[in-house]
């Protein structure tokens, strides 16, 4: 369980435009909280990694200092004896669409991602851990019947 406060000073940035217009502009104060669970089946022999191993986490983030901008965010990660895992998620934000019809709202979308990891204690020529991953993050647009590319990663380390 965590909670984190950003910006909680309500610190501004102040500057000038090109014409000598003075700005000034408050930083948003973040506050988020989460929790996350950790079950782990019988540990298997000799490798004393669990046989399956979950991770459920959920999230919410509220702008203290601006009623339009709340986010909320869950999800579970699945792994068999520390090798293969399938993880899943939903997220939701509220947003303030500028009183115009053509904005949206709010954004939701589904991630998912899988990896592959070979420890090295599992194998005792190995000298590193091998780790291929690969992550599909939606890229919602704030614009009615706009969509941008999905953004998928792929990592080898």
């Amino acid at each position: 369980m965590g909670l984190n406060v950003q910006n909680f000073t309500g610190f501004s940035i102040m500057g000038e435009f090109p014409r000598n217009n003075n700005y000034r502009n408050t930083l948003p104060i973040i506050s988020k909280s989460g929790i996350s669970y950790n079950l782990q089946s019988v540990q298997k022999k000799p490798s004393n990694l669990p046989i399956i191993d979950i991770t459920i986490m959920g999230e919410y983030q509220d702008v203290l200092n601006y009623e339009y901008e709340t986010a909320y965010s869950c999800g579970a990660e699945i792994t068999y004896v520390g090798t293969v895992s399938a993880r899943f998620g939903y997220y939701h934000q509220t947003i303030y669409n500028y009183n115009n019809t053509a904005n949206k709202n709010k954004i939701k979308a589904f991630t998912y991602g899988l990896s592959i990891d070979i420890p090295a204690k599992l194998y005792p020529g190995l000298l590193i851990d091998i780790q291929v991953k690969y992550t599909q993050l939606p890229q919602p647009s704030f614009v009615k019947g706009s969509s941008y590319k999905d953004l998928n990663l792929l990592m080898l380390r």
